[in-house]
């Protein structure tokens, strides 16, 4: 029964027709073809219809106007109306810039138009921008077109735009971008942050009028004079190294009173035996091993000042030798005992056999404190800046034990660090490098050895490195 019924179906009898195909492009000038569809329910068609078989008069022709914005010619903006006939008061009005129009219209369509007559098939390509919605309008009534105008071509506010641009680099852009754009985010004023403008443009104003420009002499010269420098309290206009670099305020009369070992040292001056006892024990650096074999021939208020240099610079070294893990648990001894109670926390007098008086200066110049609310504890720090002031004192301390006249070599191995490394600071210092001929070095072998190869010393008054303004190449 199913393959009767299945073959009783009949197939419609299609004619075919040789259809000639012409495609008419688009011409510059020309705004048509459009194509207008109605929401409404009206139908052009029929009511032409009806139209052809009635008696045509004046008021009964189907009118379709197209109009083009002249003052925005490349908008392309369009307007199509068509006026309802035998003088109805309804039109149908549609445009390509307001509502449904406005909006993106990335598609493209062709209006196909056969002719059984001549048997000819014309395709003309309508563009998403042709294609209106003809919405119906009243004759008389107002319906405020340009205020819809103004609401689709409101400009956006910078703020606006800068927010949707940063919307899409977070979204869409690489790494670089995004950290560009924080960068710049970071930078920028906005004006909520300025307050009020006018009160700003004052301000501006009466600073410019009372304030003079400065040239970039006088800038420099202000930026060098304000500048704080991170070295050892010194005085600018002393004439002799011992006011150049005051003693007594790098290590005070109570850090001198509570140094234990200027006996000890006192007794190896010059002693080979104890020296080298010293050396097995390895409780004293190499630097201060050496001087004590030069400071023999030195009178006894040199020796004296001397043996307390020595000795402070061990506390130094040994504290420039901690790691630094271990500064974040060094508690002061000379503060609250109540911080000393922890188990992770570490004595500098027990741990580096530093006396109290110069652990609490160490801990206070060369270290910052920030405190913990929840365990009402204090966590140490070394920044960057007080590491190198630590440097500096080091630095001071070797040329006064020198008599001002020393070798980058010896400190360098004790801080390890290159003499290229070290000339920044010395020259932060104030000092002054100076090549040591050949002959002069009393080196073993001088080709090879660094030692002696420079000597350090300190020109009065004391001059410092100053900013200065780069010559541009022409």
């Amino acid at each position: 029964m199913e393959e009767n019924h299945r073959h009783s179906r009949k197939k419609k009898k299609r004619n075919r027709l040789d259809v000639s195909l012409e495609f008419v492009p688009p011409k510059e000038g020309h705004t048509g073809p459009f194509v207008g569809y109605f929401p409404s329910g009206f139908d052009p068609m029929h009511f032409k219809q009806e139209l052809s078989q009635s008696e045509p008069t004046e008021m009964s022709d189907l009118k379709v106007l197209a109009y083009q914005n002249t003052e925005k010619y490349k908008t392309r903006q369009h307007q199509l109306v068509v006026n309802s006939p035998d003088g109805g008061t309804v039109d149908f009005v549609g445009t390509n810039y307001l509502g449904e129009g406005a909006l993106w219209q990335p598609g493209n369509y062709a209006l196909g138009i056969f002719d059984k007559d001549s048997q000819t098939l014309q395709l003309l390509p309508v563009s998403g921008t042709k294609v209106f919605r003809m919405e119906p309008r009243v004759r008389g009534l107002g319906y405020d077109v340009e205020a819809l105008a103004t609401l689709t071509n409101v400009e956006m506010s910078k703020d606006s735009m800068i927010q949707k641009r940063n919307l899409l680099t977070a979204t869409f852009g690489t790494h670089k971008s995004r950290m560009m754009q924080n960068r710049y985010e970071r930078g920028r004023v906005k004006e909520d942050d300025l307050g009020d403008k006018e009160e700003m443009g004052k301000f501006f104003q009466k600073a410019g009028e009372k304030i003079s420009v400065l040239t970039m002499h006088e800038a420099l010269q202000q930026a060098n004079s304000s500048l704080k420098r991170n070295i050892p309290p010194h005085d600018v206009t002393a004439s002799t190294h011992e006011k150049a670099y005051i003693f007594d305020e790098i290590i005070t009369v109570e850090e001198q009173n509570c140094l234990d070992d200027i006996e000890l040292l006192k007794s190896a001056i010059g002693n080979k035996v104890k020296i080298n006892e010293l050396r097995e024990q390895r409780a004293y650096p190499e630097f201060v091993l050496q001087r004590l074999h030069t400071m023999k021939h030195l009178q006894d208020e040199q020796k004296n000042k001397g043996i307390v240099i020595l000795s402070y610079l061990k506390h130094l070294l040994a504290f420039y030798r901690l790691p630094r893990h271990l500064i974040n648990s060094i508690v002061d001894p000379m503060g609250s005992q109540a911080k000393l109670s922890g188990s992770n926390s570490i004595d500098l007098t027990r741990y580096a056999n530093i006396p109290d008086a110069v652990a609490g200066k160490i801990l206070k110049l060369f270290t910052t404190v920030s405190e913990d609310m929840t365990s009402e504890s204090e966590a140490r720090t070394q920044t960057d800046e007080k590491r190198d002031l630590l440097i500096n004192y080091i630095l001071v301390l070797g040329l006064m034990v020198d008599n001002y006249r020393a070798d980058p070599y010896d400190l360098g191995v004790e801080l390890k660090k290159t003499i290229s490394q070290l000339r920044p600071y010395y020259l932060e210092l104030g000092c002054k490098f100076k090549s040591v001929k050949e002959a002069d070095r009393g080196v073993a072998e001088p080709k090879t050895s660094l030692q002696r190869l420079y000597e350090i010393t300190l020109p009065l008054p004391l001059r410092f490195p100053t900013l200065k303004n780069k010559k541009r190449r022409v």
